[in-house]
């Protein structure tokens, strides 16, 4: 009986002793060591990571003029033929209320060839995709 009592006990001790270990290796080695973050869970810090480069800030003055030739909403965006003394062509911007025979101003902006717009249905030959743009009068 005695043997019994006693295997009893040490196996007790060794259950209750192995308890204590587990929540100390659960513990990081390093204190200050923090988990990382899953995807989605990561916080803004406002901060790029090093060695990325800095954005450049958007084009907003807006050095153009154009005539509009035609005006065509596809919410968010106004599409707007237009002519200067180097030709015509199409601007793409936040929607506004922009009148036909009115001019723009604009600032400079990016050319994509062969755009397809999926909302208006349309491929444009060429679009400059501008920041700013604003009737004038």
């Amino acid at each position: 009986m005695k043997k019994y009592t006693v295997l009893l006990l040490a196996g007790m001790l060794v259950a209750v002793a192995a308890c204590g270990k587990k929540d100390e290796a659960a513990k990081p080695a390093d204190e200050s060591a923090q988990p990382m973050a899953m995807q989605g869970d990561a916080q803004p810090t406002g901060k790029l990571p090093p060695g990325h480069p800095e954005p450049e800030p958007a084009d907003t003055n807006m050095t153009n003029t154009a005539k509009i030739l035609e005006v065509i909403d596809a919410p968010p965006y106004s599409y707007l033929h237009v002519s200067d003394d180097r030709g015509t062509f199409w601007l793409a911007g936040m929607q506004g209320k922009f009148t036909k025979g009115a001019t723009v101003k604009y600032s400079s902006g990016i050319e994509m060839k062969g755009f397809h717009s999926k909302t208006l249905d349309r491929t444009f030959d060429s679009v400059v995709f501008i920041d700013a743009v604003e009737q004038v009068q």
